[in-house]
């Protein structure tokens, strides 16, 4: 509903004092990280990190930097079928960030990954983000994950958003609630 792909049944969305109830997904200026990497497969992996930039968001040193910050340097003419998991990731992660988001949503975008390669994925992705200097709103029933990403938490009660002091607070009270 925040990245405007789904409708809202009733209630308003707000960026700030920005009412984003009844803009397009392209006007929200959202990046977006679904749980399975939807990369283009006719494209490269520098043809779908640039998706991103297209209608002139975006520069190219910020191009640039994604690539070096998320490994992507050696992959960059290779399609998404020829990418591990990780490497889908990476690229999804990067062509969200591309056209410079004012914030960016993260729905557990590393399921199905084994817990060795999450272990090594999660520090790239928390530098990429931090250095994007961005919101971030990063979904998971993870606790351990949320711990290594996070900075600060909150929990989605009864409609209503309230921050915790960990992770573990926020699993805490979402059991109470069931």
């Amino acid at each position: 509903m925040v990245a405007g792909t789904i409708r809202l049944d009733s209630g308003q969305i707000f960026f700030g004092d920005e009412e984003l109830t009844n803009l397009p997904p392209e006007g929200r200026n959202i990046g977006y990280v679904p749980q399975r990497p939807a990369l283009f497969s006719n494209l490269t992996v520098e043809g779908n990190i640039r998706y991103g930039m297209r209608n002139g968001r975006g520069s190219e040193e910020w191009f640039r930097t994604l690539v070096e910050l998320l490994d992507l340097q050696h992959v960059l003419d290779k399609r998404p079928r020829e990418l591990s998991g990780g490497y889908q990731n990476r690229t999804s992660l990067a062509r969200s960030l591309a056209p410079n988001p004012r914030t960016i949503l993260l729905d557990e975008p590393l399921t199905g990954m084994d817990i060795a390669l999450k272990e090594k994925m999660l520090p790239e992705f928390k530098r990429a983000l931090q250095t994007a200097g961005v919101p971030v709103l990063f979904v998971t029933h993870d606790p351990h994950e949320a711990e290594l990403i996070a900075d600060s938490f909150a929990v989605m009660t009864k409609h209503q958003i309230r921050s915790v002091n960990s992770a573990q607070e926020a699993f805490e009270l979402m059991r109470e609630e069931q």
